[in-house]
Protein backbone atom coordinates (compact mmCIF):
# COMPACT_ATOMS: atom_id res chain seq x y z
CA UNK A 1 0.00 0.00 0.00
CA UNK A 2 2.90 2.40 0.60
CA UNK A 3 3.44 2.58 -3.17
CA UNK A 4 0.20 4.53 -3.36
CA UNK A 5 1.41 6.98 -0.72
CA UNK A 6 4.30 8.45 -2.67
CA UNK A 7 3.72 11.85 -1.07
CA UNK A 8 1.55 12.53 1.94
CA UNK A 9 1.22 14.66 5.02
CA UNK A 10 -0.94 13.20 7.78
CA UNK A 11 -1.98 15.04 10.94
CA UNK A 12 -3.05 13.48 14.23
CA UNK A 13 -3.73 14.51 17.81
CA UNK A 14 -5.07 17.98 16.92
CA UNK A 15 -1.88 18.78 15.03
CA UNK A 16 0.52 17.72 17.77
CA UNK A 17 1.73 14.80 15.64
CA UNK A 18 2.31 14.94 11.89
CA UNK A 19 3.64 12.38 9.43
CA UNK A 20 5.55 13.33 6.29
CA UNK A 21 5.98 10.85 3.45
CA UNK A 22 8.07 11.61 0.38
CA UNK A 23 8.93 8.36 -1.38
CA UNK A 24 10.91 10.09 -4.15
CA UNK A 25 13.27 11.66 -1.60
CA UNK A 26 13.09 8.55 0.64
CA UNK A 27 12.07 10.90 3.47
CA UNK A 28 9.68 9.38 6.00
CA UNK A 29 9.39 11.07 9.37
CA UNK A 30 7.06 12.07 12.20
CA UNK A 31 7.10 15.49 13.90
CA UNK A 32 5.88 15.48 17.50
CA UNK A 33 5.15 18.41 19.81
CA UNK A 34 6.86 17.03 22.94
CA UNK A 35 4.86 19.25 25.29
CA UNK A 36 1.36 18.56 24.00
CA UNK A 37 1.09 15.19 22.23
CA UNK A 38 -0.84 12.29 23.76
CA UNK A 39 1.07 8.99 23.91
CA UNK A 40 -2.16 7.06 23.26
CA UNK A 41 -2.59 8.93 19.96
CA UNK A 42 1.03 8.23 19.02
CA UNK A 43 0.46 4.52 19.67
CA UNK A 44 -2.61 4.53 17.37
CA UNK A 45 -0.68 6.36 14.67
CA UNK A 46 2.28 3.97 14.87
CA UNK A 47 -0.12 1.04 14.59
CA UNK A 48 -1.65 2.59 11.46
CA UNK A 49 1.77 3.30 9.95
CA UNK A 50 2.78 -0.30 10.58
CA UNK A 51 -0.24 -1.44 8.60
CA UNK A 52 0.89 0.58 5.58
CA UNK A 53 4.49 -0.56 5.86
CA UNK A 54 6.31 2.09 7.93
CA UNK A 55 7.95 1.73 11.34
CA UNK A 56 10.06 3.88 13.64
CA UNK A 57 13.82 3.69 13.27
CA UNK A 58 15.52 3.08 16.62
CA UNK A 59 16.41 6.49 18.10
CA UNK A 60 19.93 5.21 18.84
CA UNK A 61 20.61 5.05 15.09
CA UNK A 62 20.49 8.83 14.53
CA UNK A 63 21.05 12.09 16.37
CA UNK A 64 17.82 13.65 17.67
CA UNK A 65 16.57 16.43 15.43
CA UNK A 66 14.12 19.30 15.97
CA UNK A 67 12.25 21.46 13.48
CA UNK A 68 12.01 25.26 13.65
CA UNK A 69 8.96 25.02 15.96
CA UNK A 70 10.69 22.78 18.51
CA UNK A 71 8.95 19.59 17.40
CA UNK A 72 10.96 16.39 17.71
CA UNK A 73 11.61 14.56 14.43
CA UNK A 74 11.42 10.76 14.48
CA UNK A 75 12.49 8.90 11.36
CA UNK A 76 10.60 6.04 9.75
CA UNK A 77 11.70 3.17 7.55
CA UNK A 78 9.79 0.91 5.21
CA UNK A 79 8.87 -2.52 6.55
CA UNK A 80 6.52 -5.37 5.76
CA UNK A 81 2.94 -4.29 6.55
CA UNK A 82 1.74 -5.49 9.93
CA UNK A 83 -1.62 -6.72 11.13
CA UNK A 84 -3.73 -4.19 13.05
CA UNK A 85 -3.54 -4.41 16.84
Amino acid sequence: MIGVLERAALVADAGNISVHIDADAEDYHILVNPLAYRPSEMKKLLNFLGQIGLELIDENEYEQDFDEDGNVRYYLAMCDPKVAE
